[in-house]
């Protein structure tokens, strides 16, 4: 007998005993004609009498069709074998097996089909390149559900509660949330603030490199260059919601604005909607800007145009700097000599940009643009969890310094100088991973591009990366939801719809594959600098509040920021408590490290 027909006959008849599975035996997935004949006639047959038919009862049926292609000698053929005499798990498993390759074999020879019946071309590649791709996330995302039957409430082994080990989050708030730890098949949500920061007006000028020409230009005339450019080659010019107004996708366009670390890729452009404008006039240049836009504020004047390296500037608010305070500027210091808040609010641009400090100078004025997600891998790796890192919008270069400064308690500016030399940090690694008194977890970070990215094409990522590393990841960490791709629809105006899609997709990738996921999203802007936060400021959608098993919400007013401090609150909570209360937290920003404040206690809220 060989290994296909093997399979087939132990493939029968563990239908008999995990008829749930039943569903998935689809056409060519016996490769014995005889056996998938006969599995067509026990079908029907259990579909009539609710339980599958003896070998005398199938001799019966056979006797009375003729020409079928089946006899009772093929018959006694099939039922020669015993299935309790093999491991029932790894039955189970084979059948799995041969079920998927069923499948994904289907799903490509749909593929092929389809892209054989129809022309491509530039109008339609995005649209072709979905319809191919939506082949293989059918063909790869199948669950098997162990409970077929559901728990029936006369059954007393339904109220048996199995509880999985909880994983501890390394903060004993978090822990006492969420019952002891994170759970697997769990989709947890901490939301904060969008990066505020950057918002100016559209006559700011700044130094863009596109091409390798560098020019000096406003925010207006980048907008319409990047518009001409798209007609020209016939490109789509298509502006997305985002919570503060509108963006343009421009990261494959490869244009670069220049900063306190030289030219840096410039992933989005935003137009704001009409925010609370500020002029700051300084002894150069002066700066319309949004009422939170930050700029970098020193103690003494200086013509070092090196300042992050010889001083410490602090991030402030435009709102809260003072006649006669330094800001950096591109050639040193600058003296602000009048700041005024105009009478109407204005139409702001903003920039977001790879780069991890996500800084840029607009008027030759140093202006700025993310922690939680980073420091839950921290303590992770810490704990031995096998870790995935998914980044929609930083580098994987950009993340993995954020983790490494915290892990090997180094100031970012002594991260950067060690991970110059390749000895120099492997020894570094090698020491923490010595003197950790657990082993510490694996980490693997992994860039999507914006937007690009859907549920399927994640998962089919991580299961990959399982199976060549052989490792099984315990959590996964997305950065973040909100600029995931939607692959129900491609309506991206429609955000309550599109963050409920995608929720419910990462939510049932946690449950198929038995991680734990966290993720970001965002508060909206009636959230700023508020001293605290409720369910009305989570932004865009409530969708993924439906879905989440647990949301934390992440509070950092003003007094806050100058204090280096958050608080964390819990927003929803599906079965543990704690609604509404809320933690300290610090936040030491060398080392991009936060800690939580063990002298602080739990505070609760009736709202």
């Amino acid at each position: 007998m060989d290994n296909n027909t093997l399979i087939d006959k132990i493939s029968y008849h563990f239908i008999d005993l995990r008829p749930e599975y039943e569903k998935y035996i689809v056409p060519g997935f016996f490769t014995t004609p005889e056996i998938e004949i006969a599995f067509k006639i026990r079908k029907k047959f259990r579909e009539k009498y609710r339980t599958p038919p003896t070998l005398n009862q199938m001799k019966i049926i056979v006797q009375g069709k003729q020409n079928i292609g089946l006899d009772a000698d093929m018959l006694n053929a099939i039922y020669d074998i015993n299935i309790d005499e093999y491991d029932l798990e790894w039955v189970k498993s084979t059948v799995e097996s041969r079920i998927k390759y069923v499948y994904l074999n289907k799903s490509v020879s749909d593929m092929i089909s389809y892209l054989k019946t129809i022309e491509i071309t530039n109008e339609n590649i995005d649209d072709v390149q979905e319809k191919t791709l939506s082949y293989i996330s059918k063909g790869t995302s199948l669950v098997f559900d162990s409970n077929f039957n559901g728990s029936s409430l006369f059954d007393p082994k339904s109220h048996i509660v199995t509880h999985q080990k909880k994983l501890p989050s390394g903060y004993n708030y978090i822990d006492n949330v969420l019952g002891g730890g994170y759970s697997r098949q769990n989709l947890i949500a901490f939301a904060g603030i969008p990066k505020v920061g950057k918002c100016v007006h559209g006559s700011s000028i700044i130094a863009i490199k596109y091409k390798n020409n560098i020019s000096a230009i406003s925010f207006y005339d980048l907008l319409f260059k990047i518009m001409i450019e798209y007609v020209n080659n016939n490109k789509n010019i298509e502006f997305l919601k985002c919570d503060n107004g509108i963006y343009m996708d421009i990261y494959n366009d490869e244009i670069y604005i220049y900063t306190d670390n030289g030219f840096k890729q410039i992933k989005k452009l935003i137009i704001t909607y009409p925010e609370t404008t500020y002029k700051i006039e300084t002894t150069k240049n002066p700066l319309y800007c949004a009422d939170n836009h930050i700029l970098y504020k020193i103690e003494k004047s200086t013509t070092d145009d090196s300042l992050f390296n010889s001083f410490e500037p602090k991030e402030t608010y435009a709102k809260d700097l003072n006649i006669g305070d330094y800001i950096c500027g591109i050639d040193g210091s600058l003296k602000i000599i009048n700041i005024e808040q105009l009478k109407e609010k204005n139409i702001l641009f903003d920039v977001e940009i790879d780069s991890d400090e996500h800084r840029y100078f607009a008027n030759n004025i140093l202006s700025h643009n993310s922690l939680f997600l980073c420091n839950m891998a921290v303590e992770g790796i810490k704990l031995s969890y096998n870790i995935a890192y998914i980044t929609l919008e930083l580098s994987e270069n950009r993340v993995i310094r954020r983790i490494t400064s915290n892990l090997l308690n180094l100031k970012v500016k002594e991260y950067d100088a060690l991970c110059q030399d390749e000895k120099e940090i492997k020894k570094s690694l090698e020491n923490f991973y010595n003197q950790s008194i657990k082993t510490p977890g694996n980490l693997i970070v992994k860039e999507f591009p914006t937007s690009c990215a859907t549920a399927f094409d994640i998962e089919n990522w991580l299961k990959e990366i399982e199976l060549y590393e052989k490792i099984k990841f315990d959590i996964i960490i997305i950065d973040y939801i909100g600029i995931m791709k939607d692959a129900k629809s491609s309506n991206s105006y429609d955000m309550y719809n599109k963050l409920k899609n995608i929720s419910e997709d990462i939510r049932g990738m946690a449950m198929r594959n038995n991680w734990c996921i966290i993720t970001a999203s965002q508060l909206n802007r009636q959230a700023y600098n508020q001293n605290d936060v409720v369910i009305e400021h989570i932004a865009e959608s409530s969708g993924l509040i439906h879905t989440v098993d647990c949301l934390f919400g992440i509070i950092q007013d003003p007094m806050l920021y100058l204090n280096n401090e958050y608080y964390l609150k819990t927003l929803v909570n599906r079965d543990e408590g704690y609604k509404n209360s809320k933690k300290k937290f610090k936040i030491d920003y060398d080392y991009l490290k936060i800690t939580e404040d063990l002298n602080d206690d739990i505070i609760y809220s009736s709202f």
